[in-house]
């Protein structure tokens, strides 16, 4: 169980991990707010969350808006990685409506898939992103819905 932001607890699997200060330097993270990053290497998953305070720009935001949001930022950053936006995607977390896109890109020749989605949840947002081997699409959604499902705003 680990517990974000002091306000959300996720039910995370044993083999996941926190990654180090190093590992998560390779993450492309915004700079504002904070974020926990867990991976499990066997499983080849890497999920990050992360929340800010709500500031003016998010107040302006609807929930759809995250997932264009979150496309444009990718569309630049991962272009040398062969972005493609696959999907939109919407799923409740303990009853608050989140956001996303799901993507593909090529990382170290290895195809991965993406998945990243946005709330707003009182005074907060809330990111939650999971990347891993499309190879191992069904797999993998199948973990990350089990943790999202396992979602409990305290």
């Amino acid at each position: 169980m680990i517990t974000i932001n002091n306000e959300l607890e996720l039910s995370i699997p044993e083999d996941f991990r926190e990654m180090s200060a190093d590992e998560k330097a390779g993450l492309q993270m915004s700079s504002h707010g904070e974020s926990i990053c867990l991976k499990a290497p066997e499983r080849h998953m890497v999920i990050s969350i992360g929340w800010k305070k709500n500031g003016l720009l998010s107040k302006l935001l609807s929930g759809g808006d995250f997932a264009e949001e979150l496309d444009s930022c990718y569309r630049k950053a991962m272009k040398p990685f062969g972005y493609r936006r696959t999907d939109d995607i919407s799923r409740e977390v303990d009853g608050v409506k989140a956001d996303g896109i799901r993507y593909e890109y090529t990382a170290q020749d290895i195809g991965m898939t993406g998945e990243s989605m946005g709330l707003k949840k009182d005074n907060e947002i809330y990111y939650f992103h999971v990347y891993y081997r499309t190879m191992y699409s069904d797999t993998g959604r199948d973990v990350w819905n089990g943790i999202l499902d396992s979602a409990k705003w305290k």
